[in-house]
């Protein structure tokens, strides 16, 4: 039984909305997801996808950004990283945008809110 977080009432397994209330209800996974997240600290999540892209998300236990695991985009990172070294200041700036809106991202998703990813 699935038990509705706003009137309470007991709904089946299978139930994605509070027969009573109308409510929508979260799955078992969803709610161990939540409570794994609630158990992190966004501001670190943040700062970690600031610093190495992905890292957060891991952190965080969010499996996929985008439809894309979480471990491509730290590769993503790392060929980033090596571009730079190469290219350097041009994909310097575009590495530093998309490290803030991971960043972002992350700090969102962290404080249980939905994000832009």
């Amino acid at each position: 039984m699935v038990k509705c977080p706003n009137c309470g009432a007991e709904n089946g397994e299978n139930s994605k909305f509070c027969k009573i209330c109308g409510s929508t209800l979260q799955t078992e996974t969803q709610q161990t997801d939540t409570l794994h997240q609630q158990d992190k600290n966004p501001a670190l999540a943040a700062i970690l996808n600031l610093l190495v892209w992905g890292s957060g998300y891991i952190y965080l236990n969010i499996n996929t950004i985008l439809g894309v695991p979480s471990f491509a985009i730290l590769g993503l990172w790392i060929v980033w990283a090596v571009l730079t070294h190469f290219l350097g200041l041009a994909v310097g700036i575009l590495g530093t945008i998309l490290s803030v809106v991971f960043a972002l991202d992350a700090y969102y998703k962290g404080q249980g809110e939905a994000g832009f990813l």
